[in-house]
């Protein structure tokens, strides 16, 4: 419903919906890495620290406390941020367990899905929270992966094996905010 855009002078654009002041990006700077939800933006900064789009913009988002981040990766209503020692935080909606990161570890990759989240472990196994009434959080045999490519919907993986591209969910499209 907004699309979000990095600069190369490490600003931010926002465009679309913005009811909840998804756009209101104006003033970040210093950004490498951004994520876009359904009601929120979100920036990776190059201190490491995250800076989140609020509906009040009072408000102090659980991201504000984030330290020493390395990645950042936005679901339907819920943000994931992989630290630089390998843990996982996560914010936001955690309705169906997509925020229950914390026991994570040696994890390489992240990626957030509308109501789950996959992290990639350093080993090649790949780790899975969340809503599973499509079995998107069925990874526990998942071996020698390498990375994760992650859209909104449905986290992708390529495998280190056979480099094939492979999907979880039965959805063939990709839904961007």
């Amino acid at each position: 419903m907004h699309t979000a855009g990095l600069c190369k002078d490490g600003t931010v654009r926002a465009v679309g919906f913005n009811e909840y002041h998804e756009c209101h990006t104006e003033t970040w700077q210093n950004v490498i890495s951004i994520g876009a939800g359904i009601f929120y933006t979100m920036a990776l900064c190059q201190d490491g620290t995250v800076l989140t789009t609020m509906l009040d913009e009072n408000d102090k988002p659980e991201t504000a406390k984030w330290q020493k981040i390395k990645a950042i990766a936005a679901g339907g209503h819920h943000m994931v941020g992989l630290r630089e020692d390998g843990t996982v935080v996560a914010a936001g909606n955690n309705k169906c367990g997509q925020c229950n990161t914390e026991k994570w570890q040696n994890i390489t990759s992240i990626a957030a899905g509308w109501q789950h989240t996959v992290g990639l472990q350093g080993n090649g196994k790949v780790v899975a929270t969340g809503k599973n009434d499509n079995a998107q959080c069925n990874v526990e045999s998942w071996q020698m992966f390498k990375e994760l490519v992650p859209p909104i919907i449905c986290p992708m993986l390529i495998c280190q094996k056979n480099r094939k591209l492979i999907t979880r969910s039965k959805r063939k499209q990709i839904y961007y905010s």
